[in-house]
């Protein structure tokens, strides 16, 4: 599969709101196999596409009158989800963040 291709599945899977799990369950793709074109992609990400997106846009949680927890972050993986705090100092996301990206989650 060329690159162009690889970028478009991996865009389409970000659109769809599915875990790439679900997305490629409910596509017929072999996870392990979209898991690597998706890590090749990103490394050749600023080379060949820089439009390619490589973040999530993260949304935050309203606080609501239902609950009393703090506004927080959430990223949703295949099989668990993190929440992060906005009270995280700016130093301590950022470490987060660039963990999360090179171990290829974010």
């Amino acid at each position: 599969m060329d690159l162009h291709s690889r970028q478009k599945l991996i865009t389409d899977q970000t659109q769809s709101g599915l875990s790439a799990k679900a997305y490629c369950t409910k596509n017929n793709i072999n996870y392990s196999n979209f898991m690597y074109w998706r890590k090749t992609v990103r490394k050749q990400a600023p080379r060949s596409s820089p439009n390619l997106k490589t973040f999530f846009e993260i949304i935050p949680r309203k606080k609501s009158f239902h609950s009393p927890a703090p506004l927080q972050f959430t990223f949703q993986f295949a099989t668990s989800s993190l929440l992060i705090p906005t009270s995280l100092p700016e130093k301590e996301l950022s470490q987060l963040l660039l963990a999360l990206r090179k171990n290829g989650l974010c």
